[in-house]
């Protein structure tokens, strides 16, 4: 499974700690932890900060070598935890992962691939263009996954409508479908019979507590949320329930199992500290 995730790349500010976070590089390192051949498309400052980032990413199983370094600063997000866990954040403006290059090199590498998840959040500034072109590079049969990732206010409707074009699955969670219906000039519950009646091959629908829905142009899965004794933080369970997503498709598992192990990950997420924790043997195996 020769997979890659293109965006950001930053540090995740907690009270009192900070851990390597941004979307794209929880769900390469994610992927690597399910056998993937994982890498991570994004740009990375001159600075130690940048140097550590790239460490870290590396130590997680992810292949670095096609992460750029520039002079703008390395990523940073300041990250606030209400009393369930439940996270939100402010970004750092202009960071090195909004200044990616596109390459001839980046070009080929993308044509190699069989799945490339990217969001919304690497495209608000000059990136936005080599994303959009590094997916379109991609050939027929790759699973170009767009994991929506909303984070106010960096998304204008013209990302979200380009990224949902380029995307043959779209992940998204209960709080973004009426965002996304918005944009789209739809009712919440026409946007996803709407969006399979396109280009859009399946919807993942995660609910939190709820569980998830996996809707194909064919089939309805939805599972329940795994128990959860003891709640840590929510950050990275999406990532993570994206990349169990990626992998079960690509190994063309059925829905079901793909949906309770995805559920099952994310709840395990959510009891750990940080986005990327190290899973146990049996959740490393979707069955």
């Amino acid at each position: 499974m020769k997979t890659a995730a293109i965006g950001e790349l930053l540090f995740d500010r907690f009270p009192g700690l900070d851990r390597l976070g941004g979307a794209p590089g929880n769900v390469a390192a994610m992927l690597a932890q399910f056998g993937a051949e994982s890498r991570l498309v994004t740009a990375v400052g001159e600075d130690e900060l940048g140097k550590r980032a790239v460490r870290e990413i590396a130590a997680l199983g992810v292949d670095t070598g096609w992460i750029q370094y520039n002079s703008h600063p390395t990523g940073e997000v300041l990250v606030t935890l209400d009393a369930a866990g439940k996270a939100s954040y402010r970004f750092a403006p202009d960071s090195a992962w909004d200044h990616l290059n596109l390459t001839p090199e980046l070009e080929a590498f993308a044509a190699t691939l069989d799945a490339v998840c990217f969001g919304s959040l690497g495209q608000r500034g000059a990136s936005a263009e080599t994303i959009r072109k590094f997916v379109a590079s991609t050939v027929p049969g790759c699973l170009r996954v767009f994991d929506v990732n909303l984070r106010a206010p960096w998304y204008t409707p013209e990302i979200i409508k380009e990224s949902i074009k380029m995307a043959n699955i779209l992940k998204l969670n209960d709080e973004e479908l009426p965002i996304l219906a918005q944009i789209c000039g739809i009712a919440p519950e026409k946007l996803i019979p709407a969006l399979l009646a396109d280009n859009i091959e399946l919807v993942a629908l995660s609910r939190g507590p709820e569980g998830a829905d996996l809707c194909s142009r064919t089939e309805f899965n939805h599972e329940p949320a795994a128990p959860l004794e003891r709640r840590v933080d929510t950050v990275g369970a999406g990532d993570s329930f994206t990349a169990v997503l990626i992998t079960g498709l690509l190994k063309k598992l059925p829905l079901a199992v793909i949906n309770r192990h995805a559920n099952l990950v994310a709840t395990y997420v959510c009891s750990q500290h940080g986005a990327t924790p190290q899973l146990p043997a049996d959740l490393t195996v979707i069955r």
